[in-house]
């Protein structure tokens, strides 16, 4: 299997995920990367992410089909992978040639679902049914405001870690170890009005930080990319505070998370 994802969040989720689930993957960064790959060797399936640099899941998926794009299997089947849930989305990934779509943050359960109905079922039954058996978790609604949520869901994130402890502090430190890099990415496009550049980046942000639980981060981040994609917006800056402010809380709930996860496994 092929995950095509540039995040570094989301790549370990996924990977856990289809490990447990008895599934073996190999990642690229984005279509670029997914197309050589794909040249070289056969893939029973690809889990593609939809904005990525370079060339983004929608195009690289289109030029897969093509007869002559020298994949060996054209027809091999693709499932999107998104932080966006709109329905302009779900019908593009099906007109570049998609098979079937999962939004972020990703539940366990819906994507093993979603891989038993393009591949055969895996031998390793027992650690399928585990993951099978992982809570959905429900989507917050539309309307919510970043006070209204969790600063750290944990439930959420031990859900999405399948109850691994480790797991779960793992992609706490890599979504930590990320921010800062996104934060000065998003703060660079917003001075230079770069649009795309800030939309790419909001976005980026808010399916990491709802794969990690910070539930009031991922809010705002998708505040940013909805109002960057509006037009020139007033309240981008008041939102980059906002943004920094549930950063640093998320940051503090995770760094005692982590701390009493370590005291908890000491001999």
């Amino acid at each position: 299997m092929l995950v095509v994802e540039d995040n570094a969040v989301n790549q370990q989720l996924v990977l856990a995920m289809l490990a447990r689930g008895g599934y073996v993957a190999e990642v690229a960064a984005d279509g670029h990367e997914a197309l050589a790959l794909l040249r070289a060797r056969r893939f029973d399936l690809v889990l593609m992410d939809l904005q990525m640099p370079g060339m983004d899941g929608l195009q690289a998926t289109r030029e897969l089909r093509q007869p002559r794009s020298g994949v060996l299997d054209p027809a091999v089947p693709v499932i999107a992978l998104t932080a966006n849930a709109f329905a302009e989305d779900r019908a593009r990934s099906f007109a570049a040639g998609m098979n079937d779509f999962l939004t972020k943050p990703i539940d366990p359960r819906r994507l093993q679902d979603t891989l038993a109905k393009w591949l055969p079922p895996q031998p390793v039954a027992g650690a399928a049914a585990a993951v099978a058996r992982a809570a959905s978790v429900a989507h917050t609604a539309g309307s919510a405001e970043p006070d209204d949520l969790e600063v750290l869901d944990r439930v959420g994130l031990f859900d999405r870690a399948m109850d691994d402890a480790q797991l779960a502090a793992d992609l706490v430190a890599a979504f930590l170890h990320e921010c800062p890099a996104l934060r000065d990415a998003l703060h660079l496009a917003i001075e230079r009005h770069d649009v795309i550049a800030t939309m790419n980046v909001a976005h980026t942000l808010k399916g990491a930080a709802g794969n990690v639980g910070a539930q009031r981060v991922a809010r705002i981040a998708a505040q940013l990319e909805r109002q960057a994609a509006a037009g020139p917006a007033a309240r981008l800056g008041e939102r980059l505070a906002e943004l920094e402010q549930h950063l640093a809380e998320f940051e503090t709930a995770a760094l005692a998370m982590c701390t009493g996860l370590a005291q908890a496994g000491a001999p």
